[in-house]
């Protein structure tokens, strides 16, 4: 039985090295965490729209990860690259 799960979206601009620097521009790496319990909950469905992505996110390559961590205290986690684009809808 999964005790909670936690959802983090960090960029992957320069291979982890965080030598990075952005000038004075009008972008920002995007990063979010966030960790939800669900202990004792079975068969949980599960939505969220708590992930939202502002203007003005710098476009790029971004690691997603899910961490879940069951009753005994086990956690393990999946790790995907993830391309944030602008909206080509709305290239602002």
């Amino acid at each position: 039985m999964l005790s909670s799960y936690k959802i983090e979206i960090h960029n992957n601009f320069d291979a982890h090295g965080h030598s990075h620097s952005k000038a004075a521009s009008e972008t920002a790496p995007f990063f979010f965490q966030k960790s939800w319990d669900i202990s004792g909950q079975r068969n949980a469905s599960i939505h969220h729209y708590e992930i939202v992505i502002p203007e003005d996110a710098t476009p790029g390559k971004y690691h997603l990860l899910v961490y879940c961590t069951d009753a005994a205290g086990n956690e393990t986690n999946i790790a995907r690259n993830i391309i944030l684009e602008k909206n080509r809808n709305n290239p602002g």
